[in-house]
C-alpha cells in the first residue's frame, strides 16, 4: 500500500517538508550526534553532504 504525503505540513508555528539537496550539510552534520547514531538506524556509517545529496531524493 502507498500513501501519497503532501510536499509540505503547516499550520501557524511549524511547516515539515521533504529532504532537499540543500539540506544535505545539515544532514550529514546531525548524523554525527551520538542520539542519532544510536537511535536513527542510519544504513551508511558515515556521511558527508556529497553523499547525502547524491543519495537521497530531491523535490
Amino acid at each position: 500500500m502507498s500513501l501519497a504525503l503532501p510536499e509540505n505540513l503547516t499550520d501557524t508555528v511549524i511547516a515539515i517538508r521533504h529532504l532537499a539537496d540543500r539540506d544535505a550539510e545539515t544532514f550529514a552534520a546531525g548524523t554525527t550526534d551520538a542520539a542519532v547514531r544510536r537511535f536513527a538506524h542510519l544504513p551508511t556509517p558515515h556521511y558527508t553532504a556529497r553523499n547525502r545529496a547524491r543519495t537521497g531524493s530531491s523535490r
